[in-house]
């Protein structure tokens, strides 16, 4: 929180968090208490060190009110201006890693696709064309024309084909799709000619007519059944007659595709440990925890915001203690830096502000639009709309820090200590073997779009993608919440339910055990893996096959027009689930993403206990109980 004083450029009040000092003339009285430290101008250290003329260097002292919580190493990562940060979290066991290579596990990208329409009229051009605008405002790299405008013989090279055809007639297909239409008719086509490609078809029709849509269910009958191909999701078959028109279809028909077309960008990032770190141990449900830095962008960004605050890349900052009991961020002690690193560094910039954020704002604000906008912002009674404006657009601090220009005009650095929050590490399950050479993570890219123009970036899953073959890197490892038997008796089943990045700990148990073990003393092992696209994010699909003691069940929601996912494919295996359980004593591993997933497969679990191991649904409640009390049921999940 901050004080209720207002600021100006040439008095730095305190307001928690830092309090950058100038001189001991340009303090409030509270600053200048004799248990502050002697107020010093920072030292030219080789960490940033500006060129002439550029020297701004200034001393900042840290106050007990302020945001930084846990203690943190700072690592040199070279002799230039670059620093390593970790936050310890009271753990020792950091150490260096190196960036191997950061492979991608899916196609990764959205996928390019083609959308041909038939149209007599212009009402299925028309779709088709809002169709493309939609797709190319979420980012898709989508082209639309006239069917017969695109060569057949490329057809067979397209990875994803979208076709939106009306019906003209007494069941005919539209003039500018009809050369087409023959071709994919011909008896003599292979029936697995569209094996690689995957379609949707969207038909416009009248049922008032006897063959209603008929062309459309026609080539998607065709398509899919007659040469081989995938469908996205179920035939379209908008209505004019319907008391909404044909949008009653094509809108929640258009969301539905491309949802569907949407993949998640994965990689596998492989860090391979300097040889002095080889002792180094860990255990399969463990994990690393890793902190990012900002992007060249962003920080870019941030310099551009402030050019007129007076703050240059190379300012020279030194924090110092300011009360006793309260320390300096250790990675900021004891040494001066320069502002960039601190911008790259420390700052989390991606971050949602909270309201904190707009009261320090408020508190500088002297334009009186943005004042009042701030203080409503600041405010208890403006809830609903900082959700509206920061949390549900996913704004991060950045951008609203450029939507108030005249404010951010009277921000001191004093101000941006108080303002900005530290990035703070992110965790990540550990999908190798400590019986492996390399570190593996599995890590989701994460990319989405709200109202707002930009995509969202998640910060670090985007900053490890980029991150160069050969880079260093700060991580460590603390114990996961998930506790395999390991050494334990062997004749214990392990039931594992990982779907997409879940499957990361389970593969770390897998291989361990596998490498492990010998002929004879093997283990019972199942899992239930789940993903949209066998062909697209089946993670290590090429490793399983190699494990003669493990059973694979897979759910792959979107390869067919009903979904399935791990929920199902468990119940379908309802008897061995419930002896496994229950006659040989199981134990049951779940990770993955928190939505629905983990109440799905408990649910899943009871129904197997009920239906086949003779269980009521009292007593499949008491023993999933006592399971979960018994670490017999452990679950790791995230958002």
């Amino acid at each position: 929180m901050v004080s209720g004083s207002t600021a100006t450029r040439g008095h730095s009040p305190r307001i928690g968090g830092f309090l950058m000092q100038r001189s001991v003339n340009d303090c409030c009285p509270t600053c200048r208490r004799t248990d502050h430290h002697e107020i010093r101008e920072a030292a030219q250290s080789s960490v940033g060190r500006p060129s002439s003329g550029d020297s701004r260097s200034q001393t900042l002292g840290v106050h007990p009110d302020h945001n930084i919580h846990g203690k943190m190493q700072t690592y040199s990562a070279d002799d230039h201006n670059t620093s390593i940060y970790s936050v310890n979290m009271e753990v020792k066991n950091y150490f260096y890693a190196i960036a191997v290579h950061a492979s991608k596990m899916t196609v990764g990208e959205r996928f390019p696709f083609l959308i041909l329409y038939g149209s007599e009229t212009g009402t299925a051009q028309d779709s088709a064309e809002r169709l493309w605008r939609l797709a190319t405002r979420q980012g898709f790299d989508a082209r639309v024309m006239a069917m017969d405008e695109f060569p057949i013989t490329d057809l067979l090279y397209e990875r994803v084909v979208v076709f939106v055809v009306s019906t003209t007639g007494q069941g005919d297909p539209p003039a500018n799709m009809a050369k087409t239409w023959s071709f994919l008719l011909r008896r003599s086509l292979p029936a697995d000619s569209l094996a690689k490609m995957w379609v949707a078809v969207l038909g416009l029709g009248d049922s008032s007519y006897a063959k209603f849509n008929f062309v459309a269910k026609k080539l998607h009958r065709r398509l899919t059944q007659g040469l081989g191909a995938t469908a996205l999701c179920p035939v379209g078959l908008a209505d004019d007659q319907h008391d909404l028109g044909p949008s009653a279809v094509i809108d929640p028909w258009t969301i539905d595709l491309l949802d569907h077309v949407k993949t998640k960008d994965v990689r596998l990032l492989k860090m391979r440990l300097p040889k002095a770190e080889k002792k180094f141990s860990y255990s399969p449900g463990d994990v690393v925890y890793v902190t990012p830095s900002n992007s060249t962008e962003d920080v870019d960004k941030f310099f551009d915001l402030f050019g007129e605050n007076g703050f240059l890349r190379s300012n020279i900052l030194k924090l110092e203690q300011k009360y006793s009991g309260v320390s300096v961020p250790s990675q900021l002690s004891g040494k001066s830096f320069n502002l960039e690193s601190c911008v790259r560094n420390y700052w989390d910039l991606n971050v949602i502000p909270s309201r904190s954020v707009f009261e320090v704002l408020a508190s500088v604000a002297e334009d009186e639009l943005e004042k009042e906008k701030l203080i409503e912002l600041s405010s208890p009674a403006g809830t609903q709309e900082l959700y509206d404006y920061c949390n549900r657009p996913r704004r991060t601090v950045l951008e609203v820090l450029a939507d108030f220009p005249h404010s951010r005009s009277h921000l001191t650095l004093d101000h941006l200590f108080d303002l900005l929050k530290i990035i703070r590490p992110r965790a990540f399950s550990i999908a190798s073997s400590p019986l492996e050479d390399e570190l593996l993570l599995l890590v989701a890219v994460v990319e989405y779009k709200t109202r707002l123009k930009a995509p969202r970036l998640g910060l670090c899953s985007n900053w490890l993608k980029n991150l160069p073959e050969g880079a260093n890197l700060t991580v460590w490892i603390k114990k996961g919440s998930l506790r395999f038997p390991l050494g334990a008796d062997q004749k214990t089943p392990v039931i594992m339910i990982g779907p997409g990045t879940g499957v990361a700990p389970m593969r770390s148990y897998i291989i361990t055990e596998h490498l492990r073990s010998t002929d004879d003393r093997k283990r019972p092992l199942i899992l239930f893996f789940g993903c949209r696209n066998q062909n697209a994010d089946f993670f290590f699909s090429h490793e399983w096959s190699n494990i003669h003691n493990l059973e694979l069940f897979t759910a792959f929601s979107r390869d067919q027009p009903q979904k399935i996912y791990v929920q199902h494919k468990i119940i379908q295996q309802k008897e061995q689930v419930s002896k496994r359980l229950l006659a040989d004593k199981g134990v049951v591993f779940v990770a993955g993403n928190s939505k629905d997933m983990p109440e799905a497969v408990s649910a899943a679990i009871k129904r197997c206990l009920i239906e086949t191991g003779g269980l009521s649904e009292k007593e499949a409640d008491d023993w999933l109980v006592q399971a979960i009390k018994d670490n017999c049921y452990q679950q790791e999940v995230w958002n």
